[in-house]
């Protein structure tokens, strides 16, 4: 109804739908569907692979173990896949997500989004606004999107993915000879150059200023830490 309600699934797959006020909607076991609506709700996927969806407001979605799908939709939402291999889009709005364990991918959607991916080899895409992307563990691909973005690796084989018009990120932790930049979206062929900016390096392709590199300078850097089309 339209009050601050507690709806609780239980075992079997099941469809919630939270109204009007502040909900609290549990999926249980099972494969569940649960859509938030018009308050600012807490949706727990708990078991199965379930359907999360948190509507219009600010929303704590966690979608427990199993491979999840959750959307934010409206407003500055909080996401977290937990186990398993999610699929998460914050939506509008300056989202928190979590990945958690599992190879999960991530949207952030449009405004200041932060993501974590956690381990498992994940696949974090900032969209529009100024990002945070941290990838932690695994061989993970991070897309900055539209923004001035940071964009931190963590351990292992990561790659970079940059678009022309992407903006100017500052990549924290790039590792010689383990991480890539690629540049395939700039076509074959395209120029590209290092140059030193205090003590970190300044990427630019194409006559385009694309990334910093952190703490690394110039003459590290050539063409085998580089992918191209």
């Amino acid at each position: 109804g339209g009050g601050h309600d507690v709806v609780n699934g239980g075992n079997g797959n099941d469809r919630i739908k939270g109204e009007a006020g502040n909900d609290l909607l549990i999926g249980g076991d099972g494969n569940d569907i649960i859509h938030a609506n018009r308050g600012q709700d807490e949706l727990r996927g708990k078991g199965g692979d379930d359907y999360l969806d948190g509507g219009n407001q600010n929303d704590v979605i966690d979608g427990g173990t199993g491979h999840d799908t959750i959307f934010g939709g409206y407003g500055n939402d909080t996401l977290a896949g937990r186990a398993g291999n999610d699929w998460m889009s914050g939506g509008a709005g300056i989202d928190t997500m979590h990945g958690g364990d599992g190879n999960d991918e991530m949207s952030g959607g449009d405004g200041d989004d932060f993501m974590v991916g956690g381990d498992g080899n994940d696949v974090l895409k900032g969209g529009a606004g100024d990002d945070t992307l941290r990838a932690h563990e695994g061989d993970d691909r991070l897309f900055g999107g539209r923004g001035n973005d940071v964009l931190i690796g963590g351990a292992g084989a990561d790659v970079f993915v940059f678009e022309p018009g992407d903006g100017i990120d500052r990549l924290t932790d790039f590792e010689l000879g383990i991480d890539k930049i690629d540049l395939t979206a700039f076509g074959p062929g395209v120029a590209y150059g290092f140059t030193a900016s205090g003590a970190d390096t300044l990427l630019s392709v194409g006559g385009e200023d694309i990334a910093t590199l952190a703490g690394i300078a110039p003459t590290a850097l050539d063409a085998d830490d580089l992918l191209f089309a």
